[in-house]
């Protein structure tokens, strides 16, 4: 009988413990070519956390296969006085110097998230999900 609780307990959490956190602000960057030396970058973030989000902030990073780094590019995605509701997308626009013999990655990472009524501030990644800063 000793056996049934441990049991139980495997047979409900083991599922739970398998699962991977869903990505909250999927990212979509679009790169485009204008002329000879400029790139077009168009940044989109989806709200898909259930929440209506305050302030949004990232940084852009673009490397080289080569290695060779930008400098980094802050984003404000969701400055005072907006909102950005569930299940709908915000965009910001860059321009790059473009360099066709050399591709770049282009990354983005949230450094500030922070949702209506919740006056605590967060950053997000999307293997670990969001975590506290403030």
């Amino acid at each position: 009988m000793r056996w049934i609780r441990p049991l139980l307990l495997l047979l409900l959490a083991g599922p739970l413990a398998g699962q991977t956190p869903r990505n909250l602000f999927p990212v979509d960057i679009r790169p485009r070519v204008v002329d000879d030396d400029t790139l077009y970058v168009v940044v989109e973030v989806r709200n898909e956390s259930g929440k209506t989000v305050t302030s949004l902030e990232g940084f852009l990073y673009a490397t080289s296969l080569t290695g060779q780094a930008l400098p980094e590019r802050r984003l404000l995605f969701i400055g005072p006085g907006e909102t950005l509701l569930n299940r709908l997308s915000t965009t910001q626009t860059l321009f790059l110097p473009y360099r066709p013999r050399d591709p770049w990655t282009y990354t983005l990472t949230l450094c500030r998230v922070q949702f209506l009524g919740d006056p605590r501030v967060y950053a997000y990644h999307p293997r670990i999900g969001l975590f506290r800063l403030e």
